[in-house]
């Protein structure tokens, strides 16, 4: 038994302060979180944050490779640039920053410029 300014700290006790103070951090590092970089964003972009973010490598009819990682692109997938939205794919280009927001099962289902 430990005793804390003369009163009984049972072990349970401390062990249950010691838990709780180490595992409510790490618990919170598992919630999925947005994206919003330190960037000035459009008023037609996102305001929540996105999924993901990176350079674009390769993007094709139904996939685009960003930062070296290969997404499923949703078949109604839209396109937004800052100047204007729902654009066709063809503005987006290799080199390109981008953020973009997915469904439920991972697929890309708005991609978003990001003039750096």
């Amino acid at each position: 038994m430990f005793t804390f300014k003369k009163k009984p700290f049972s072990a349970g006790m401390f062990l249950f302060l010691v838990l709780t103070v180490v595992l409510i951090p790490v618990s919170d590092g598992y919630t999925q979180q947005k994206y919003k970089g330190e960037w000035i964003l459009p008023e037609n972009y996102p305001l929540g944050g996105f999924d993901g973010w990176g350079t674009i490598n390769r993007l094709a009819a139904e996939e685009v490779v960003i930062d070296d990682v290969l997404y499923a692109l949703s078949p109604s997938v839209t396109y937004h640039f800052p100047s204007a939205s729902d654009v066709s794919a063809s503005w987006f280009k290799p080199g390109q920053l981008v953020a973009f927001l997915q469904n439920a099962t991972g697929e890309i289902i708005s991609l978003w410029r990001i003039e750096n």
